[in-house]
């Protein structure tokens, strides 16, 4: 039994679809962390430079920090997800070619990959999905507890304070942004779900027809 061209043309818009989401998410996310990275840097700094001794904003500038971290741990953890998602397609188009021929033991071979696909994309969108909804919130939380503490400060400034309002604000963009990702993550995952479930169909059914 030969592969079906439909169930190619699957596989060929699951890898499109890999490439798409991978350069798009691989792009965005490395952005995000370049640039909350040098905002928690600059908030640091900033205290430094002008002496501020405010205990509250100066805990909120380590919060900051550990978010820095944690973001680019995220973004470390998506390029490995990646990754993995992109290797178990390609065993999983292997199998499909190899066992193209083999009319009893396509169905087998061919859902042993499929699931291994559909649970390794599963995990990683939960993963990486969890992570940035966490640090989206987060970063919404710093940037509201920012601002109240630059204006209940005692030894800031109007400018100052201004320039903790526009800071807290680029937490909001920056948080905005990792909400787009994520969003992004799980087209990604219902997308190459969906194309791995008609692809079941498609070669079950034509296992089928060739067994009887």
């Amino acid at each position: 039994m030969s592969v079906p061209p439909e169930a190619l043309q699957i596989l060929g818009r699951m890898r499109d679809a890999g490439q798409e989401y991978g350069d798009r998410l691989g792009g965005s996310l490395p952005r995000a962390t370049h640039d909350l990275a040098i905002l928690a840097e600059n908030y640091a700094q900033y205290l430094r430079r002008t002496g501020l001794t405010d205990a509250r904003l100066a805990a909120l500038g380590r919060q900051l920090q550990s978010a820095s971290v944690a973001l680019h741990r995220t973004r470390f953890d998506l390029e490995q997800q990646l990754y993995d998602t992109t290797y178990t397609l390609h065993q999983l188009q292997d199998v499909i070619l190899a066992t193209g021929t083999e009319a009893s033991s396509l169905p087998e071979a061919v859902s042993v990959a499929l699931e291994a696909y559909r649970t390794e994309t599963r995990r990683g969108q939960q993963q990486i999905g969890t992570a940035l909804r966490s640090l989206t919130l987060h970063l919404r939380l710093l940037a509201g507890n920012i601002e109240i503490a630059a204006s209940h400060a005692e030894d800031t400034a109007t400018t100052q304070i201004e320039l903790f309002c526009t800071l807290a604000n680029l937490l909001r963009s920056l948080a905005d942004q990792l909400h787009g990702t994520d969003a992004e993550l799980r087209i990604f995952e219902q997308t190459q779900l969906g194309h791995s479930e008609s692809l079941r169909s498609l070669l079950t059914r034509q296992s089928m027809e060739v067994g009887g």
